[in-house]
């Protein structure tokens, strides 16, 4: 899924999306059901663009200019968070 426009996961409860952050572009969750948003790429201090979500919402793929050029990273929010998934079971 890109992130022109705010994306939702594959059930609806995660909506993802790309703001502007203290002058750098971030990529944002909002959980629907926990009421709560949370910035995924605070950690990276240099531009990003293309976004792509997996559709269970672990993956967040992108570039970034972290290294001086355009570099593709893969971001795992890891084995523990519970999945967007379209059944509506949540892990």
């Amino acid at each position: 899924m890109r992130l022109r426009v705010p994306v939702s996961g594959a059930s609806g409860a995660s909506i993802f999306r790309l703001e502007d952050f203290k002058g750098r572009p971030e990529i944002k969750l909002y959980d629907r059901v926990a009421k709560r948003s949370e910035i995924l790429t605070l950690g990276y201090v240099s531009w990003l663009r293309n976004p792509s979500i997996s559709a269970d919402g672990r993956y967040i793929v992108f570039e970034t200019s972290r290294r001086g050029q355009w570099d593709i990273e893969v971001l795992d929010r890891g084995p523990n968070i519970e999945l967007d998934i379209p059944d509506g079971s949540r892990f």
